[in-house]
């Protein structure tokens, strides 16, 4: 979810630069916005509210796949927007690989400094994640490009949340364009 946002903000980010105005925004919208807002946050909540509900680990994993097909959909719903597909693509592929595995393998062995304890510590508190080991399908789809979080802070990202983000990246980027008039 950070790299997400974080592509979000480089989108609008470098589109304000580029057009010097958030006029574009304003201009362009896409099919069921708010609909994706409102499931973006559900599917941020409901690793934490199905923990705290006593959800089982399956269920809540089962939850998750349901809101990121809502999200897919939605992405297919406004392929019109350039480089919408391209998150699409980046959602399917965390789809397939967790519904493979029932959860997004992590690749512990990816972190090669001392904070592997503190995502050992995360996986742990995650019930949509689950250690990647030798019987892992799709292994190479999970959780294992390093990626620094912050200045005390470092985590794995898969494939998928790569190509969301850029997806996403220059969806934001695209929408930062302010509509001519003939």
């Amino acid at each position: 979810m950070e790299l997400l946002l974080l592509g979000i903000l480089v989108g609008v980010g470098t589109g304000l630069v580029r057009y010097r105005s958030i006029g574009g925004l304003a201009t362009h919208t896409l099919k069921g916005e708010r609909v994706v807002v409102l499931v973006m946050v559900i599917q941020g909540a409901v690793p934490v509210l199905g923990r705290f509900m006593g959800i089982g680990d399956g269920a809540i994993t089962a939850l998750w796949v349901l809101m990121t097909t809502s999200l897919l959909l939605l992405a297919i719903a406004n392929s019109d927007r350039c480089w919408m597909l391209l998150a699409a693509c980046g959602l399917v592929l965390n789809i397939v690989v967790v519904s493979a595995n029932g959860g997004m393998p992590v690749d512990l062995s990816r972190i090669v400094d001392s904070r592997v304890t503190t995502a050992r510590a995360r996986l742990d508190e995650s019930p949509i994640h689950v250690e990647a080991d030798e019987k892992t399908n799709l292994a190479f789809l999970g959780d294992r490009i390093p990626v620094p979080l912050g200045r005390t802070r470092r985590g794995l990202v898969s494939i998928g949340d790569c190509v969301l983000a850029i997806g996403a990246m220059l969806v934001a980027y695209d929408m930062m364009k302010v509509a001519e008039h003939p």
